[in-house]
């Protein structure tokens, strides 16, 4: 980082990121990335984004939807930490693509 970020944590000199390609089967591709402030969580937040692609591979890219299914999955481990991460890396892709697919700009 160009810049050392200060937290109530302790200093932070650099942001891995972990970056999410949501590739749907019309062609379209919706990116998020995540920040996982320290290098370890990157494994296991990639490790739950791969459970959440088995869950939703084949399934109609409605992000609320998605969300709820994949709230209903973690439930029993706790919907928190690395797995909300995850979750939330993966509908940002899923809001990015289908902002994509309807010709508009994400925040609208």
């Amino acid at each position: 980082m160009t810049y050392t970020l200060g937290t109530s944590r302790g200093v932070i000199t650099k942001a891995p990121l972990l970056l999410i390609d949501l590739d749907t089967e019309e062609g379209v591709t919706g990116r998020s990335y995540l920040w996982c402030y320290f290098p370890a969580a990157v494994p296991a937040i990639a490790k739950i984004l791969e459970e959440v692609a088995r869950v939703v591979k084949g399934k109609r890219l409605a992000p609320a939807d998605l969300w709820s299914k994949l709230a209903e999955r973690f439930a029993l481990i706790g919907v928190q930490g690395i797995v909300r991460m995850a979750m939330a890396g993966f509908d940002v892709a899923a809001w990015d693509a289908l902002a994509i697919a309807a010709g508009w700009p994400l925040a609208r």
